[in-house]
């Protein structure tokens, strides 16, 4: 792999985080022409998080298998584990959460025989997703308060804002799925609080559309909480955000969140 197929590919996902989709889109396709070998793999993640990042799950899924393929072939696991990662994410936002899970087991497999706290790190994350989202809440938060430990000493600040992130998924849907009259309502305060500290730090650091997915979750909270104008209110004010950033699944979540809150 040479260093100017790495940062291509490191362009690629800026050009995402910054909304520029189609941008991003050109690039990839363009730089895959007449790659090959570890080159057309790094290549092809990038190219999956395009995808996955516009809505597309099918072609992000496709790019994610094919760059495994080639990474394992070149006998490199922790990229491997990498693009087992990004396949697993895929197929949990497809629905399909058993494969997900199965392609988790062996990303963590890869990792601990490496003793790769960044990628074992990164494994926990998106089993605790896949948990949270299957109504395993203590399982779910058990993974990603350990993603977020083992991140936080190995991976750079974004990549710790991702996990804080879905650390508070897990919290939300603990919550929204209690009982009313067993919801602790501080804990509900603190939490709002929570995501709104996270959305104010990742817009400091540059991370738009971090923040703008937990301002939305901010909202969210809010709406289960019985503050359905406000949420409303804030959920109407994301939409064009999100559009402008090209986060089609968002856009579509604040949408029928809307519904709800009306």
């Amino acid at each position: 792999m040479g260093e100017v197929s790495e940062s291509t590919a490191d362009l690629i996902r800026a050009l995402v985080e910054r909304g520029a989709h189609d941008e991003a889109q050109k690039l990839a396709y363009e730089a895959l022409r007449g790659a090959a070998g570890v080159e057309r793999a790094e290549l092809l993640l990038a190219q999956a998080f395009v995808h996955g990042n516009r809505g597309e799950q099918l072609q992000a899924l496709a790019a994610a298998v094919e760059a495994g393929e080639l990474f394992q072939a070149a006998g490199l696991q922790s990229r491997t584990c990498d693009a087992l990662v990004h396949t697993a994410g895929t197929l949990r936002v497809a629905g399909d959460h058993e494969t997900a899970l199965s392609t988790l087991e062996h990303a963590e497999t890869l990792a601990r025989g490496a003793g790769d706290d960044l990628r074992r790190g990164r494994v926990l994350r998106q089993m605790g997703i896949v948990s949270s989202i299957l109504g395993r809440h203590q399982h779910a938060l058990s993974c990603l308060e350990e993603s977020c430990q083992l991140l936080n000493r190995s991976a750079a600040s974004d990549e710790q804002r991702n996990a804080r992130l879905s650390y508070l998924n897990g919290i939300s849907r603990r919550l929204e799925h209690a009982a009313d009259d067993v919801q602790p309502r501080p804990e509900v305060e603190a939490h709002l609080r929570e995501w709104l500290e996270l959305a104010e730090q990742s817009a400091a650091a540059g991370q738009m559309r971090l923040a703008l997915m937990a301002w939305g979750n901010h909202a969210i909270v809010l709406q289960a909480a019985g503050r359905h104008r406000q949420a409303a209110e804030a959920l109407l004010a994301l939409v064009p955000r999100y559009r402008e950033f090209g986060m089609r699944p968002n856009e579509g979540l604040a949408l029928a969140e809307m519904a709800r809150c009306h």
